[in-house]
């Protein structure tokens, strides 16, 4: 089989050429690509004869899939597949699997710096030291003591859960389970909103989460508690953010996830908002993460080589 990869997913040139020469030797043609393209010409041309490929967070529509003629597993070095067309992979029996779990350490551990960075006003603090100024009236919040509530608490939730509890916080938990957790305690969702200091967000898109956070939550919502998505973007309505946090509604937010991937519009509603600070999409990208990720992709790949499906996405 021939398996390509189309992006290097941080793999370095000398594992290239480790895993190239070992698919070599049980019979396989590897190709791995050693730049990201998104032009879906030059993606078209790069999976064309490939029976198996990965690709990240690239999008991945119906027209590109129809160009991959000889595809039979297509595999994302990623931990959602919203960007993908998984309905088409599923009716034209294509086999389609992620690669969960590689960074849950890493999004856990940013979504609590970020809101460390927030309750502490550390931006704001290293921007009037570089002025040779002093604290200047900042004064901070601690995270011990606070209630934090946990939106989705799978793999990574569970991982925030635990470093929230291991600042002495109470965390509350949704689910659609209903069910307690090691470090957490089952709320509905309205009472999460009501009285949580800290709201973060680790859940998938779809219908039912798609502006979950919205101009009705923010309402109710406490006005000193902070906002944090490490999701997914349209978990939340970015123009109502803005305005609770114009409106004081809130104290603050921080993102790492969009609509789409950064650079951002210069005209998004986020970036001309008090007190919420910004990442370009960074949570997964630790050198730990893209070490695991590279570990699970190839799992995945020997494990389809030798008739098993390893983390199949399904729907």
């Amino acid at each position: 089989m021939k398996i390509v990869f189309v992006e290097p997913i941080e793999i370095s040139p000398r594992q290239t050429a480790e895993f190239v020469e070992k698919f070599k030797k049980s019979g396989h043609e590897l190709v791995i690509y050693p730049d990201r393209n998104e032009d879906p010409r030059e993606l078209a041309i790069r999976g064309a004869d490939a029976d198996i490929i990965v690709i990240s967070n690239i999008s991945v529509p119906k027209l590109l899939i129809e160009s991959w003629e000889k595809l039979k597993y297509l595999i994302a070095a990623f931990s959602g597949t919203d960007h993908i067309d998984v309905e088409y992979c599923h009716s034209h029996n294509i086999k389609v699997s992620n690669a969960a779990g590689y960074s849950n350490e890493a999004v856990a551990e940013l979504s609590v710096g970020l809101c460390l960075s927030l309750l502490r006003e550390i931006p704001a603090a290293d921007v009037q030291t570089r002025k040779l100024k002093g604290r200047n009236g900042l004064i901070g919040t601690e995270l011990s003591g606070k209630t934090v509530g946990i939106i989705g608490t799978g793999q990574i939730g569970t991982v925030a859960a635990r470093i929230f509890s291991g600042f002495g916080c109470k965390v509350l938990g949704y689910n659609r389970r209903q069910a307690d957790g090691e470090y957490w305690k089952y709320a509905d969702l309205d009472e999460i909103i009501k009285t949580a200091d800290v709201i973060s967000l680790y859940v998938p898109l779809t219908d039912e989460t798609k502006g979950m956070f919205g101009d009705a939550a923010f309402k109710y919502m406490k006005p000193e508690s902070v906002l944090i998505n490490c999701a997914r973007g349209l978990v939340v309505d970015m123009p109502a953010l803005k305005i609770a946090l114009v409106e004081k509604q809130i104290a603050g937010a921080a993102f790492d996830i969009y609509e789409t991937e950064p650079p951002l519009p210069e005209n998004h509603p986020l970036l001309h908002a008090p007190n919420c600070l910004l990442m370009p999409h960074i949570a997964y990208a630790t050198h730990e993460a893209m070490q695991k990720r590279i570990k699970i992709v190839f799992e995945n790949i020997e494990a389809y080589l030798q008739g098993n499906i390893l983390r199949e996405v399904k729907n």
